[in-house]
């Protein structure tokens, strides 16, 4: 992907790598704080946005033409 974010001349492919990067981090973070939340509501909340993160990589993963799951996730 050649496409030039116009803002500051990043190849958008690189941009959106650095997006996917942050949405990960996101989904560890809240991986592991839903089981520390000691009200159920909060960790629905949270498990919420856990899933959103995810179904975000994965739809950059899917626009740059690659798998939009990563291969170690339904690994127990």
């Amino acid at each position: 992907m050649n496409v030039l974010c116009h803002t500051n001349r990043i190849p958008l492919a690189r941009m959106l790598r650095f997006v996917i990067h942050l949405d990960l981090g996101a989904v560890r973070a809240y991986l592991g704080a839903v089981p520390l939340f000691g009200h159920r509501d909060l960790a629905k909340a949270a498990a919420n946005v856990l899933c959103d993160e995810a179904m975000h990589s994965a739809i950059l993963r899917q626009a740059l033409g690659e798998n939009p799951v990563s291969e170690p996730a339904f690994v127990s």
